[in-house]
């Protein structure tokens, strides 16, 4: 698997430098001067510890609901922590990375009693946050990141500056380069955070799943005093209450006490830094509009609807129970704080009879929670440094999960990765042949080897992105040899042991276009079945949770005629810095790209004009979506004829697969019939059949806005986002 430091050439994004640039010969701006003391990061550097390779796989510290509430808070600092990855020849561990992270607590106190990440010196994911359908996330978030540690990077996105690095050998520039034309669309404000939280149906406004805000670092903020203040909104939310003009007003507050200290001390940069943030949020208030900037500390109040059994009553969908996740979503720096680890679990459940997890729970099948991720400092276009090209499960190096034989477990798998391309292939091999890979240094690429049955585990898909497959989908799935994921994509499986002792590795397998690696590169878990029995089986029809009401498929009527085009694209020779595209254009302020009516459903023809092999994986926040129809040019085309999606587009079988991630295939030059070379316009362009993704939603339950964009991050930083909006489909206008 790769990441944007570890990469094949031919994808543009990820081209590296011959050199190694300083990771500390950055840009230097000053530090918060708010009040406070950072209450777990003492001495960064004491931290850091190594790990070893296929120890059990163990799960992360976890946040429960409890009484219709999930309360607690996420903590995001600066630690040294360690990075594992093999480097060629051995598994090396890196111990002096200076990472952005977040230590989770129970509760609304960081007594390090409520603290569940217990070891905070070796990479790893967020907390995990575990709520029922129906409840609400009460969840606190400090950012207490110290500038001082990582100065690279500006206060906030208002100053037009791009995070730059310079080469220590030579002094000169690597960073931004040609990128510093096209802010916002670099990476920037690398410090400034907030979440997204990925799969979830709830408002995009204000304090639900709002990713337009941005919560500026304060390394000194007064924590306790945040805490009992956003502790009381929570109160108040609870008892009918609106508290979010007293939060607006406070944060007003804090935003010009630290505006002026930085004035007093003559901080010009940072104090022009934070007039600017100061000015936009009166623009955004003034318009009627919820203030972007926030300092060190914000309330999200998400409520999860539970579907009140009618398409046409509030809410007409309501919350899919599953695998879902939150992470950092600020335009700009997404690319960085995910490889820095910032990321985590959401397992939103649903424990009624019928319900899935009350389902299949019932049926006694172990529980395992993966959450997968690469990890280094900067994106190799600002630093590649040593990388992290080796996938980590739970922090972990290539962790052991034990069965029985015959035995079943659900597997929950969670996509955190930061990669190169927009899609990569996993499946399960025997050990013979995995260590025959070892001996005989075969490198993983090409066409996919031959997958020996019987003697490996079974993986029986039962869930994509959160949302639980129809019976008839979960038997299409039975025991498929392999598996694809998307960065941002989530999967479920019941996982079924042979009737056979052995070992078995889950590899991953890169796609046309990426380079090879090798199998200790490709390999993700190790799955060891023991000698001991287990009667269990896969669910029948009649166990199998049902699938509710709100996940039908979207019919054509119910679209009624409503249809748009996304196109993506991307410009840039190989070796040559890409620049990223959507309709054309790359993302701007203050505009609206796609508008969609309120409670109703619509289809959309996703398009990717890039070559090259990049997919980009297409998301839209706030509501699921169906696959009705895809068309992969590569793959698609008989031999000896031209692309033609009219002649080879597949139509798929409802019912439908929901969605919230879909990696868009890539496009096709065609070729001149008369010369047999690529084809071009009268401009030398190439002419293109992009490749094509058709999608179904429903843009329902909630009005405002929010954001479509490429998941890969680097992509989305660099340009290839856009907003759309859900207006509202009533008024108190009349007409007689």
């Amino acid at each position: 698997m790769e990441t944007a430091d570890k990469a094949d050439k031919k994808d543009p994004e990820i081209v590296q430098e011959q050199q190694q640039p300083s990771r500390r010969a950055f840009l230097r701006l000053a530090v918060s001067t708010a009040s406070g003391l950072a209450l777990w990061q003492f001495a960064p550097e004491a931290w850091a510890v190594c790990q070893t390779q296929n120890a059990p796989l163990e799960p992360v510290g976890e946040i429960a609901s409890v009484g219709g509430y999930l309360q607690g808070i996420i903590d995001t600092q600066v630690v040294k922590r360690s990075i594992t990855y093999f480097n060629g020849t051995i598994f090396a561990c890196e111990t002096d990375h200076m990472l952005r992270c977040y230590q989770g607590y129970r509760g609304f106190n960081l007594d390090s009693a409520n603290a569940v990440i217990k070891n905070m010196g070796t990479s790893g994911p967020g907390p995990t946050l575990r709520v029922g359908v129906g409840e609400t996330i009460e969840l606190i978030f400090l950012n207490r990141i110290d500038p001082a540690l990582l100065p690279e990077t500006a206060v906030t996105s208002i100053m037009g500056q791009c995070d730059t690095s310079t080469r220590a050998s030579t002094g000169a520039q690597v960073y931004p380069g040609v990128d510093a034309s096209h802010f916002p669309n670099c990476f920037h404000a690398s410090n400034t955070t907030n979440i997204h939280w990925h799969g979830t149906h709830t408002s995009p406004n204000a304090f639900g799943d709002n990713v337009f805000l941005g919560v500026l670092p304060d390394a000194k903020l007064n924590a306790r005093a945040a805490i009992a203040m956003l502790k009381q909104a929570f109160t108040d939310w609870n008892s009918g209450k609106d508290p979010s003009k007293q939060l607006i007003a406070a944060a007003a507050v804090n935003l010009n006490a630290m505006y002026k200290a930085a004035v007093d001390s003559k901080n010009t940069n940072l104090a022009a830094q934070l007039k600017a943030a100061i000015d936009a949020n009166k623009t955004d208030t003034d318009a009627g509009e919820f203030p972007q900037f926030w300092l060190g500390a914000f309330p999200y109040h998400v409520e999860l609807p539970k579907w009140s059994g009618s398409l046409t009553q509030y809410p007409r969908m309501g919350q899919a129970p599953g695998t879902h996740w939150y992470h950092c979503h600020q335009h700009g720096s997404t690319t960085l704080q995910i490889l820095n680890g910032m990321a985590g679990a959401v397992v939103i459940t649903d424990n009624s009879p019928d319900g899935y997890d009350g389902r299949l729970s019932k049926l006694g099948y172990k529980e395992q929670l993966m959450v997968l991720q690469l990890y280094s400092e900067q994106p190799n276009r600002v630093n590649n440094g040593p990388s992290s090209s080796q996938v980590a499960v739970n922090g972990q190096m290539i962790p052991t999960v034990i069965m029985k034989q015959g035995e079943v477990q659900w597997w929950r798998i969670v996509n955190a990765c930061q990669k190169a391309h927009g899609i990569e292939q996993f499946f399960l091999v025997d050990d013979a042949q995995f260590q025959g890979w070892i001996r005989n240094g075969t490198k993983l690429g090409g066409p996919l080897p031959v997958i020996q049955p019987g003697v490996i585990p079974s993986l029986n898909q039962c869930a994509q992105d959160g949302v639980q497959f129809a019976w008839e989908n979960f038997q299409r799935a039975r025991s498929a040899p392999t598996f694809r994921m998307a960065p941002g994509n989530r999967s479920d499986f019941l996982v079924q042991a042979p009737k056979k002792a052995g070992t078995a590795w889950l590899v991953f397998w890169p796609p046309a276009g990426a380079a090879p690696v090798t199998a200790q590169t490709g390999s993700v878990l190790k799955v060891v079945v023991t000698g001991d029995t287990a009667s269990q089986q896969l669910p029948t029809q009649a166990q199998y949770p049902p699938l509710p009401g709100f996940l039908a498929d979207i019919t054509d009527a119910e679209v009624h005629g409503r249809k748009q085009q996304v196109d993506f694209s991307m410009t840039g020779s190989i070796g040559a810095p890409p620049f990223f595209y959507i309709d054309g254009k790359q993302f701007k302020e203050g505009v609206v790209d796609h508008i969609m009516l309120k409670d109703t459903a619509e289809e959309w023809t996703l398009t990717n004009r890039s070559l090259q092999s990049i997919s980009h994986p297409f998301h839209i926040h706030i509501n699921p979506f169906q696959v009705v129809e895809i068309y992969d040019p590569a793959t698609m085309t008989p031999a000896g004829l031209q692309p033609d999606p009219v002649r080879d587009a597949k139509r798929l079988p409802a019912p439908w697969v929901w969605w919230d991630v879909i990696s868009i295939p890539a496009g096709v030059q065609l070729t001149d019939p008369l010369f047999q070379t690529p084809a071009v316009d009268k401009d030398g362009n190439p002419i293109i059949v992009p490749g094509h993704i058709k999608m179904r939603s429903r843009f329902t339950d909630f009005y405002g806005k929010y954001v479509l964009h490429c998941h890969i991050l680097g992509h989305e930083d660099r340009g290839m986002m856009e907003v759309v909006e859900v207006v509202n489909n009533t008024t108190v206008v009349k007409h007689h």
